[in-house]
């Protein structure tokens, strides 16, 4: 058979219409955070502030501008487009950007999700629901970068389903202002409680979940559409919007202003309900409550064609938004109707529609359909008067002949799914701006900054600022596909979108390159190609000096060098790639790699033999032979430093001499002399890569701050705030947890492993003892002087174990600073040793400053630990799956973005993300001993990497 056939279901487009979103501080206590559910895929963000490039540096630049300007008398200013810029506040103003940090897959749809704030210090966790009755409570474990499951709630047993099936609208979770609790709705008029601690979740956990019947609960209410809770309370209080009499619009001269709005309180002692107040008489379409922020206060019922305002019980005020909805309003409410908004001519789906706060009383809404409202509500304190509705007018293309250009109006009007509002770090937030998340249903979500403020006192004018700051694109809805080819390569071309905002878009596996060019050569299959540029020296004044190497990155390649099996061909580059006669490299045989060297002054070709030196203008100065008995079968250039591997797993290691221009082989340690299954050079250009040391340097104030209360919290309060107080040293470091790579039936069970922290969690809201293994450390740091005697025997200790763990290395020097050649970038060796384990070593020293225990397993997380030392021949086979390693800076300059390549003998490619973690003992040392000169510890690197599953 000629195709594959597969008998499974394969997903080719993951899901990417956002169905919610939640901004919160998930990795640690200073991030900001955008949780964002697609399906059953919760993908974390981050939102960082980056300077915009180009243009001039005046910030107070505008990018999409609207300027409210009085109409006709109308005491509510009309927006009016003003400026036609896009995306950008100004050159040389920072503004925000998501960056994706993390995506996992979960075993359900996600219906919606809420921030649980960790308390001070602490990183907040994340509340995740369900369709099926559901609902978990995950954190953020800052040692693996994965998620850990605190809780599961399940509600969907035979004592409470009643035969009934959620429908759209439950399942929807609704938080507390004050973090003391969150309520989902489930299976008609029943409310799932999950108390979150005394101190509004201030690092208490979860407590045990309760369900409230609200038929059954001495309230009768009954017909629940939508929950809410209010600000302001002493206890937790929510609204509920509910209809004790069902009608339709066939009995509306019958039966009319059916639906309630009933005020509760929640006892979570006695894990009970309570009636404040009942606000009656509604429009009975009012499908959806939108709380109100003080000081105005109060919950928006909104209907298909009115919003009215409820506080204290009563009706303040009902905003027609169309002609029809203001004859269906019955005669008892007419005296607070404001038919100032009925010429819009608005039906809302309140169930798509979504609201967000963008000033004092002032709300933003998008409709259905995408269409941008802004709302305000005038009056009296908390006695509203009149809701003032007005569309944000763009430019309608369905009017102008000529298509519409992207720098509109409608790049903010997408119909959305959910609208969440963005904060940010207290240093990073802007006075007086809004930022807001608009997850677009219509496949296209914004992250959207909207500034509001009143005009001076002489003037009525208003402004109202929006800029598109991102925006991430999906694929959905999907109406129409079709299969394409281009070529060799398949396309998926989808039609999607919403009325004039629908597309075509064309889905492509894979990169497509552009080829300008091809020809054949003639001669044997080639075996591997390299492009290297080179450039030329020039004597000046007596002293070899190079070409200028600003444009080097411009220029064309100088050598393309082909490896044949029986011999190498060369290619000088230029206008057109011609054939080198004579020349100083290796042609006789195959090459192994090629390199440019010397600050791109020298190349350099591997063969199997030995190794060659090449200037630009193609003349050998440098031949060097390999003693060994074994041919070369990898190698690798870093411009400073060669790396050699033999057929018998030696290694050798060549630095460049820049005043002579030429190669010298180094000495390097026993563990590299024998058994090395695959090796690699890095240059940290960006220096991505920090040590122990500079991680905790550089969050000594925060470190310092929090050991302080951790100090203090042991003397005034015992050991559990001591331990609370040290939890929150780490937190603010790498988040909530310290894990190390194993099992998972492992981590709730041993000493800094992901799981043990969240069960000292546990136990600590129990009223039980914490973790034993930690006691010593906790002690540590609540006494300082004691620290500092327990440190000097712990760093004798620890010096002894590296000496025995590193008898191999120890015949190669180690000078204390471990920097690179002449201050430039610092270089490292990767190596997989014979055991199994992969070890990093900084040049030029060969002092191994990380160490991955059977990294041949490809776990899902590599975590430094030492398991032994260099390795036996007999154990070569231990690791003989992995062919290639490399570690490679992908696309930025953060260490988010340094990637660890592993290619098996099978063909897989197995992808790690770096992340920075420093080990919880050394951050414990180092912050207790500040005064200390070097601990043993302080050159290895704060470092792991995390498993990213790809197709």
């Amino acid at each position: 058979m000629r195709d594959p056939t597969y008998t499974y279901c394969r997903e080719v487009l993951a899901p990417s219409t956002v169905d919610c979103a939640v901004s919160l501080s998930m990795t640690r206590a200073d991030a900001s955070n955008l949780a964002v559910a697609r399906g059953n895929v919760l993908e974390l963000y981050e939102v960082r502030l980056v300077m915009a490039g180009g243009g001039s540096d005046d910030s107070s630049a505008a990018g999409d501008e609207y300027r409210y300007k009085a109409v006709g008398g109308e005491d509510f200013e009309l927006p009016v487009y003003q400026d036609d810029s896009r995306r950008r506040l100004g050159g040389g103003a920072k503004q925000p950007q998501l960056h994706l940090a993390h995506r996992w897959r979960l075993q359900g749809h996600i219906k919606d999700m809420h921030a649980v704030g960790g308390g001070a210090q602490r990183a907040d966790r994340l509340l995740v629901s369900f369709g099926e009755a559901k609902m978990s409570l995950v954190a953020f474990d800052g040692g693996t970068q994965r998620l850990v499951t605190e809780s599961i709630h399940v509600y969907e047993h035979a004592g409470l389903a009643r035969k009934s099936f959620n429908d759209h609208e439950t399942c929807a979770l609704r938080g507390d202002p004050e973090g003391r609790c969150v309520a989902m709705r489930i299976y008609d008029d029943q409310l799932a409680v999950l108390p979150l601690g005394a101190t509004g979740g201030g690092g208490g956990g979860a407590a045990a979940s309760f369900v409230v019947d609200l038929r059954r609960a001495g309230v009768d209410v009954r017909n629940v559409r939508d929950v809410a809770f209010l600000h302001g309370y002493l206890e937790p209080t929510l609204a509920v919007l509910h209809e004790q009499r069902p009608t339709w619009p066939g009995l509306v001269a019958d039966a009319r202003d059916t639906s309630s709005v009933t005020v509760l309180s929640l006892d979570m002692a006695r894990r009970g309900v309570s009636v404040l107040s009942t606000a009656g008489r509604l429009p009975s379409d009012a499908r959806r409550l939108v709380v109100v922020a003080e000081p105005v206060g109060g919950v928006l019922a909104v209907g298909a064609g009115a919003i009215a305002h409820v506080a204290n019980g009563a009706v303040s005020c009902i905003a027609v938004l169309n002609r029809v909805a203001a004859r269906g309003i019955g005669a008892a409410q007419r005296d607070v109707v404001d038919r100032s908004s009925e010429a819009l001519g608005l039906v809302l789906d309140a169930g798509r529609a979504a609201f967000a706060a963008v000033g004092a009383g002032t709300l933003a809404m998008w409709s259905q359909h995408g269409h941008v409202y802004a709302l305000r509500l005038e009056g009296d304190g908390r006695l509203v008067r009149r809701i003032v509705v007005r569309r944000v007018r763009g430019s309608d293309p369905q009017r102008i002949a000529p298509p519409p250009v992207a720098s509109t109006w409608d790049d903010v009007a997408v119909p959305p799914s959910c609208v969440a509002p963005v904060r940010l770090a207290a240093e990073d937030a802007a006075p007086g701006a809004t930022l807001l998340f608009v997850g677009g249903a219509a496949g296209r979500s914004l992250l959207l900054g909207v500034d509001a403020g009143d005009g001076d006192g002489d003037s009525d004018e208003q402004l109202l600022r929006f800029a598109v700051h991102d925006e991430i694109l999906g694929t959905g809805p999907v109406v129409g596909v079709d299969v394409g080819a281009r070529g060799d390569a398949l396309e998926l071309v989808t039609c999607g979108g919403n009325e004039w905002r629908g597309c075509l878009r064309v889905q492509q596996r894979h990169v497509q390159p552009h080829v300008v060019a091809s020809f054949d050569l003639p001669g044997a299959p080639a075996r591997g190609v390299w492009t290297v540029r080179c450039l030329a020296e020039y004597n000046i004044g007596g002293v070899m000096q190079a070409a200028e190497s600003a444009g080097l990155a411009d220029a064309a390649d100088t050598f393309v060098v082909v490896s044949r099996a029986g011999g190498t061909t060369v290619l000088a580059g230029g206008d057109e790639l011609q054939e080198l006669g004579a020349s100083g490299f290796y042609t006789a045989g195959p090459t192994v790699a090629v390199g440019a060297a010397l600050g791109s002054t020298r190349v350099v070709q591997v063969h199997a033999t030995g190794l060659r030196v090449v200037d630009a203008h193609a003349r050998a100065t440098q031949a060097v032979v390999f003693s060994g008995a074994a041919d070369a079968v990898a190698a690798e250039v870093a411009d400073a430093y060669v790396l050699v591997r033999m057929a018998d797993g030696a290694c050798a290691m060549y630095a460049a001499d820049a005043d002579g221009r030429e190669l010298r082989e180094m000495a390097v340690p026993d563990a590299l002399r024998h058994g090395a299954v695959a090796a690699s050079l890095f240059e940290d250009a960006l220096r991505v890569l920090a040590s122990n040391r500079e991680y905790v340097d550089r969050n000594r104030a925060a470190l310092d701050e929090r050991a302080a209360g951790a100090a203090a919290g042991a003397a005034a309060g015992g050991g559990v705030a001591a331990r609370d107080a040290l939890d929150s040293v780490f937190d603010s470091v790498y988040g909530d947890t310290d894990g190390a790579p194993a099992a998972a039936h492992k981590r709730r069970s041993a000493r800094g492993h992901s799981g043990g922290r969240t069960r000292q969690r546990r136990r600590r809201a129990d009223g039980a003892a914490s973790d034993d293994d930690f006691d010593a450390l906790y002690d540590e740091i609540a006494d300082a002087s004691d620290a500092s005697e327990d440190e000097d025997a712990s760093d004798t200790d620890a010096a002894a174990n590296a000496d025995a763990d590193a008898d191999a290395d120890a015949a190669v020097p180690k000078p204390a600073s471990g920097q690179a050649v002449r201050g430039e970038s610092p270089v490292y060796a990767l190596v997989l040793l014979a055991t199994g384990d992969l070890a990093v070593f900084r040049l030029p020293s060969f002092e191994r400053v990380w160490t991955a225990p059977r990294f041949d397993d490809l776990g899902d997380t590599l975590a430094s630990g030492r398991t032994g030392a260099g390795g036996s021949a007999s154990d070569s086979t231990v690791g003989a799956r992995i062919d290639e390693l490399r570690l490679v800076q992908l696309g930025g300059d953060d260490i988010a973005t340094a990637h660890l390549l592993a290619l098996t003998t099978a063909g897989e490619v197995a992808v790690y993300r770096a992340f920075e973690h420093c080990a919880r003992d050394y951050v414990a040392r180092r912050v207790a001993a500040p005064g200390a000169s070097a601990l043993a510890d302080d050159g290895e690197l704060a470092l792991r990497f995390e498993r990213m599953h790809h197709d």
